[in-house]
């Protein structure tokens, strides 16, 4: 699995990421995690920190769980820039091409 990323955490609200799967998604060929909440930290530090805080799961309760979907070839997932997401392991013997925009 890929370390999470945000790729603006350090800034205001200002662009949404747009992933568009080229094929189905599901738990085989790991769809993208998401941990809700995020955007409203401000650092890395500060997630790790609370994290660290936070009892059983690794997660604290004002960033929740990981959360993934199913998703079918051409859904749009759009989510804001500062949160959190790591794509999840592919045990499929296929590749798990997406588009990837950013406005």
């Amino acid at each position: 699995e890929l370390a999470a990323t945000a790729d603006g955490s350090t800034l205001p609200a200002h662009c949404l990421c747009v992933f568009i799967p080229l094929i189905d998604l599901s738990r085989e060929n790991g769809p993208t995690a998401f941990l809700p909440g995020t955007h409203h930290s401000h650092t890395v530090a500060h997630l790790e920190a609370d994290a660290a805080d936070a009892s059983g799961g690794g997660s604290s309760a004002s960033t929740g769980l990981p959360a993934s979907v199913d998703v079918n070839a051409g859904d749009a997932i759009i989510f804001d820039v500062r949160v959190q997401h790591a794509g999840s392991a592919n045990t499929s013997s296929r590749r798990r091409p997406l588009l990837y925009q950013v406005h």
